[in-house]
């Protein structure tokens, strides 16, 4: 590379106020530049870095991994690095073989493209490693990407990496970002060992003596030492040391951590003035948006608060907090489609992720339907078939066959497609059908689990959906589920399948109804007990007016028309009207549940139902 293929586009500004971890990130607003000539005279000026006495040498000591799935750029920048000094290069074109290496070896500096084909992309590949914890805490983690959109570079440094770099750059351009990335790692590696240690009380303690000392970091290091200090529950302290910064300098990010630590503490109308402000100036900040958003939903202004997430993630629109926070406020204001959306968006990010692609999928599908229900639009309608099946199709190559039963999958959706469109019975056939394939509901995987629960629910078939339903909270409450499975969903897909079923459980109508059928048919088992039958007749019948497709409150019925039946050939004899105006409608009820494949329990019920049909209408009856 030349030093004429400077890209001058890139902007790099102090750290975001919010991060966890000590790191540089970007505004779109406030670039600043530090001249190569300073960094470097700066770089060689600190005791312990350089052990040599040029920088070719300095650099001979650090290895590097450089992963790009592009085989020209992997040639030219081991070329820039070996003019640059270095020696101890490792590069990789996939982030699998990429992980391989970084699990068996440490790196001083990791430089990770940010597309890579298939599988995960480089910020996802920074965010993994970290998870396990194998990035050193002063090591360095440089994110590159050839498209300089907003949009990927937001979501290229969402995780923080500590530089990011636009294709095309030069070796000067590359040598003086490193640079300024080594002088600050160094001067803050106390801080960086007592973040990745998770010692709260060391980081604040290295972070007051960096202040006390002057640093040059300062704006990063009052941010956040407030961070911290706001999560000990020492917000007045964390709002003066950010005061303190303001009386120095008026730099955005003081003032969005201001505002943070304000929501944190409780005082919404406050954290909003200070955020409201600092957008009003600089509109892109997308931490701003993010509290203003959470500000807005505890000050209870909903709409706002819907405002500005979207606002937000039209700006970020790969960034999964975002996206996750956008669809927790779309579902609770009933925004269906807006979810839906956002799930679609969440999906094409996470796709390397069968778990999450499982979880997600069953999202929008839930969504989806709720949001068709609601329209009662006929061209929507017609339409969510075709709209579940595309989604589908696109990711299923994402999924993972052995825990994901697709063709399962498939048939739930089709039945609960059938529900809204009005082809009940059909779509009652193909759900039980897809029940009793299963041979254990305990070895299907949770998003199908969850999806079957909301399919029995929508059919009104409450006792299977709240068995189904035990399951359900048996998964969320054991601690060991999927604790040993690498490839287990994120916590964020799991947010969100958890976040859609609730609001499923908890939605007033179908509660509503769930609960009037419940009282009728519980009332109708009591009549019945009580030997009074017409009047237990009229609640079953009742119950099954609420709900027609519930199966139970149909036996029920057929119970009781059977021993009204049973009744009136011994009180009038067989052949009056009555009876064979009960024997017509038992039949027909009987052949509204024929073809069903029922339940264990049920199947053996219908059975004896069945037997004493045939002994009424043989006359073989008591």
């Amino acid at each position: 590379m030349s030093d004429n293929n400077v890209n001058d586009n890139q902007k790099v500004t102090e750290p975001s106020p919010t991060s966890a971890t000590p790191s540089t990130t970007v505004s779109s607003t406030q670039p600043t530049q530090t001249p190569e000539t300073k960094t470097i005279k700066d770089f060689q000026e600190i005791s312990g870095v350089l052990k040599a006495k040029n920088l070719n040498t300095a650099f001979a000591e650090k290895k590097i991994i450089v992963v790009d799935d592009q085989h020209s750029f992997l040639v030219m920048m081991r070329g820039l690095l070996s003019s640059l000094g270095f020696s101890k290069i490792d590069v990789s074109n996939t982030s699998e073989h990429a992980f391989s290496l970084c699990k068996r070896n440490s790196y001083d500096i990791y430089l990770f493209d940010y597309n890579l084909g298939s599988g995960l992309n480089g910020r996802q590949l920074m965010e993994k490693l970290r998870k396990i914890k194998k990035i050193p805490p002063t090591s360095i983690v440089m994110i590159v990407t050839g498209d300089n959109t907003r949009a990927m570079v937001l979501s290229a440094i969402e995780q923080e990496p500590d530089d990011y770099l636009i294709k095309p750059f030069s070796q000067k351009q590359f040598k003086v970002r490193l640079l300024r990335v080594m002088k600050k790692k160094n001067d803050l590696q106390n801080v960086y060992k007592a973040v990745f240690a998770q010692d709260d009380k060391e980081v604040i303690k290295c972070l007051k003596e960096h202040i006390d000392n002057n640093t040059e970091h300062e704006v990063f290091c009052r941010c956040l030492l407030a961070a911290y200090l706001s999560k000990q529950k020492e917000h007045d302290e964390a709002i003066n040391v950010l005061k303190v910064g303001l009386t120095h300098t008026n730099a955005n990010f003081l003032q969005i951590q201001m505002g943070k630590v304000l929501y944190e503490k409780g005082e919404y109308d406050k954290s909003i003035d200070i955020l409201e402000k600092v957008l009003n100036r600089y509109p892109l900040l997308i931490e701003a948006l993010k509290y203003l958003t959470y500000s807005y939903v505890e000050s209870n202004k909903k709409e706002l608060a819907m405002q500005t997430i979207k606002r937000a993630v039209l700006l970020s629109p790969m960034s999964v907090p975002l996206l996750s926070l956008q669809i927790d406020l779309a579902l609770k204001n009933e925004e269906y489609l807006v979810a839906r959306d956002s799930i679609a968006l969440m999906l094409d990010v996470n796709k390397c992720y069968p778990k999450d692609v499982e979880n997600l999928l069953v999202s929008f599908v839930q969504c989806e339907l709720k949001f068709v229900q609601n329209s009662s639009d006929a061209f929507h309608i017609a339409n969510m078939g075709k709209q579940i099946k595309n989604i589908v199709s696109r990711y299923r190559k994402n999924l993972n066959p052995e825990s994901f039963n697709s063709m399962l999958f498939d048939s739930i959706c089709e039945a609960r497609t059938d529900m809204i469109k009005g082809e009940s019975t059909k779509g009652k056939r193909i759900l039980y059908k897809a029940l009793t394939s299963c041979e254990k509901i305990e070895s299907v995987c949770t998003p199908i689990i969850n999806q079957l629960f909301l399919a029995f629910h929508q059919f009104g078939e409450y006792e299977i959906a709240e068995q189904i339903q035990e399951e359900i909270l048996n998964i969320r409450t054991d601690p060991a589920t999927e604790a040993e499975d690498p490839n287990a969903a994120t916590d964020t897909s799991n947010k969100i399948m958890n976040l859609v079923v609730d609001d499923f459980i908890n939605d007033p109508i179908y509660n509503e109804k769930k609960e009037k059928y419940k009282r009728l048919n519980s009332q109708g088992i009591t009549a019945y007990k009580a030997g009074k039958l017409e009047e237990a007749l009229e609640f079953f019948k009742e119950a099954l007016r609420k709900v027609p497709t519930n199966t139970n409150a149909m036996l029920n019925k057929i119970q009781v028309l059977l021993d009204i039946c049973e009744h009136e050939i011994v009180e009038k004899g067989r052949n009056n009207r009555k009876v064979l105006t009960l024997i017509d409608e038992i039949s027909q009820s009987i052949q509204g549940i024929d073809g069903l494949m029922l339940t264990e329990a049920q199947t053996e019920r219908t059975k004896l139902l069945r037997e004493v049909l045939d002994k009424i209408k043989t006359g073989k009856s008591k």
